[in-house]
């Protein structure tokens, strides 16, 4: 089982973990083996509200302008932009989910969709908090 952990990069190279204690724990009962470390810089995963303005604004609006309606409809609406505008991972080329975006990635995959549905379709998507009367 895999188990991250968060820490800061000191200025000396040492670690400091977000919670010491639950990496002690997590190491006790590795105590004797071999473990395998990773270290990335830690990326910031798209958030809560990113997602709901995507499958709650930016979708909807472009379905109802090409007379889309339904769950079903809607998703092959992502597909059809998940194909357009995310990259293709891994030696298999397989299509990068939105739930592994980062939040500059999924900003800037919002962004490719409005820029998309303004110039190629001619509707106009409302930026995140923008009221449309």
């Amino acid at each position: 089982m895999k188990t991250v952990f968060y820490a800061y990069v000191e200025n000396d190279l040492n670690l400091r973990f977000v919670n010491v204690q639950k990496v002690k724990t997590h190491l006790l009962a590795l105590r004797g083996k071999t473990v395998e470390v990773t270290i990335a810089q830690k990326r910031n995963h798209r958030t809560l509200s990113q997602n709901a303005y995507y499958r709650g604004v930016v979708l909807p609006v472009i379905a109802e302008h090409c007379g889309y309606s339904g769950k079903a409809e809607l998703d092959s609406l992502h597909a059809r932009f998940a194909e357009m505008f995310l990259p293709k991972v891994g030696m298999l080329q397989i299509r990068k989910s939105t739930a592994d975006l980062d939040t500059r990635e999924m900003t800037n995959f919002i962004e490719n969709i409005r820029r998309y549905a303004a110039d190629e379709l001619g509707v106009y998507v409302p930026s995140p908090g923008e009221t449309v009367e």
